[in-house]
């Protein structure tokens, strides 16, 4: 998990996928699913979602960037998908 959650650190604006998560835990996709559930509560995916969201929420608060070139930073390629996870997240928009 730590070489997994390591890697996420790493790439999070990068396209990532669970196959690719799973080879850098040298673990199958099945394991890689149940360990990040048991580890922590979320899907691979919902975590990356997560950890991109928080760097985010950091960026907004101290950088003059755009909420576009913000959301472009943390890995998200559509502006509306990335408001509708903030909002989802933290229940105001990034505005």
């Amino acid at each position: 998990m730590r070489k997994i959650l390591g890697y996420i650190a790493e790439k999070y604006d990068q396209d990532i996928t669970l196959e690719e998560l799973a080879k850098v835990g040298f673990i199958s996709v099945t394991k890689c699913l149940k360990l990040f559930k048991e580890y922590t509560s979320l899907s691979p995916i919902a975590y990356l979602i997560k950890y991109r969201l928080n760097i985010a929420y950091e960026l907004i608060k101290e950088s003059d960037d755009t909420i576009i070139e913000i959301a472009s930073k943390v890995g998200f390629s559509s502006q509306s998908y990335f408001t509708r996870m903030f909002v989802k997240e933290y229940k105001v928009t990034p505005l």
